[in-house]
């Protein structure tokens, strides 16, 4: 009889240690996912067979349709705050044919990134802007919101979201609707001349003679976004943070959570009290650290999904 004991709470210990807790921090998340209505006891055991999938991560198939535990779980978070945000990354504009910076399919592995550095720039700008302009003006300007960017739209329309903050330089959340949209790293819409400061749109500027040149002074104008040794805009910058403090939920879509600094921006918020909603294809820097929900999926799918429990509650 004793051995059956020390067996039973080996095979408990190690689920916990499985889920990532132990000790008075488990025993306090299970009571807290009972009372939220979770099945915690099935999520543990199918996650014991699955080392891979974290239970506080765990999206079945039928949760991916969109009448998921979790999915139920996302929209009641939504519904109940008082202050959302969305935070999104490359991810959610792959859809849109924007390629990611980063992993095996990203521009990084296609192109050598030190044309974005600013140093680099202001030495060999008819270089640098050559690949400026075929990356983000020829291809990346054909690009269009795709359903994720239009969910958040909605979201917004239904008073359900009232900040996006992007890591991304593509104008597409605009495009979609949203109102009130801080560019992290700039934006793609504007070139900035690096003698007076003078903006231009893109639309302004003829860009078939490389670099393109201001015409009150002359100087060589540059792409409105972030380079490599650069510092982030304002007010993008303290908005960002003035957001990670007032909002009481962050919704987190496409971001993988190591870009500095704007990967601190969510670990802000959680301090804050605010709750995580992540979605995500794979499970990034924050799912195991501040995420309170998972939705693992492309960011149009697991939108439309949302949007659907969201319109039947």
């Amino acid at each position: 009889m004793p051995v059956k004991v020390h067996n039973r709470t080996i095979f408990w210990q190690q689920i916990l240690q499985r889920w990532g807790l132990s000790g008075r921090r488990g025993v306090l998340t299970i009571i807290d996912e009972i009372l939220n209505g979770v099945p915690v006891l099935l999520k543990m055991i199918l996650n014991s067979w699955n080392k891979v999938i974290p239970v506080r991560c765990f999206t079945s198939a039928f949760e991916q349709t969109g009448g998921g535990i979790m999915y139920q779980r996302a929209a009641d978070i939504l519904r109940s705050a008082k202050r959302v945000t969305a935070f999104t990354g490359a991810g959610i504009s792959v859809e849109s044919g924007i390629p990611t910076f980063r992993g095996k399919s990203g521009l990084w592995n296609r192109y050598d990134p030190k044309f974005l550095d600013i140093n680099y720039f202001l030495t060999f700008p008819d270089e640098c802007w050559g690949r400026i302009k075929e990356i983000f003006y020829d291809f990346f300007g054909q690009a269009k919101p795709n359903a994720a960017h239009y969910a958040l739209h909605e979201l917004e329309a239904m008073s359900l979201l009232d900040v996006v903050i992007t890591q991304n330089i593509d104008n597409l959340h605009q495009e979609a609707g949203n109102s009130t949209v801080y560019e992290y790293h700039g934006t793609a819409r504007f070139l900035v001349c690096m003698e007076c400061g003078k903006k231009y749109h893109v639309s302004e500027v003829d860009l078939i003679k490389l670099p393109p040149c201001c015409i009150s002074c002359g100087g060589i104008l540059k792409p409105d976004f972030v380079f490599f040794g650069e510092g982030i805009p304002e007010p993008a910058s303290s908005m960002s943070a003035l957001e990670a403090e007032k909002s009481d939920v962050f919704l987190l879509i496409g971001t993988s959570g190591k870009v500095t600094p704007a990967c601190y921006i969510p670990y802000m918020a959680k301090e804050n009290g605010a709750r995580i909603i992540e979605i995500n294809t794979e499970a990034s820097a924050y799912t195991h650290a501040i995420s309170d929900v998972f939705l693992k999926g492309r960011a149009t799918e697991v939108m439309e999904a949302l949007m659907e429990t969201l319109e039947g509650m």
